[in-house]
């Protein structure tokens, strides 16, 4: 698990998490300052659940969740309002849980 809890000062994630394989959730919350995260999560194959919430500054999310072979539980929301498009528009569910803004013009 890599959880991080309003570290408001942050403004992205180092780009070496991609290397983190066997990670399996991944939760960011209240981090008032961060932009994004990684460009590309699909290397990380083992993850089962992300939650991205209270980033207001948000304006950019990874692409490659539709990649995600595990992925169980996907929650996102409450983003910058110049992100206004969910960009995983192939994205699966398989009766999984996705929770989102919802603002978003497309999903």
């Amino acid at each position: 698990q890599l959880i991080i809890l309003y570290c408001k000062n942050a403004i992205s994630l180092p780009s070496h998490l991609e290397c983190l394989t066997s990670l399996q959730e991944l939760r960011l919350i209240g981090c008032n300052k961060m932009e994004s995260i990684i460009a590309d999560i699909a290397p990380l194959v083992n993850l089962r659940k992300v939650i991205i919430r209270e980033c207001p500054n948000m304006t950019c999310l990874p692409t490659g969740i539709s990649d995600l072979p595990r992925l169980e539980e996907l929650e996102i929301g409450e983003f910058s309002s110049e992100l206004d498009m969910f960009p995983f528009p192939t994205i699966d569910t398989n009766g999984n849980e996705i929770i989102g803004r919802s603002k978003f013009k497309s999903l």
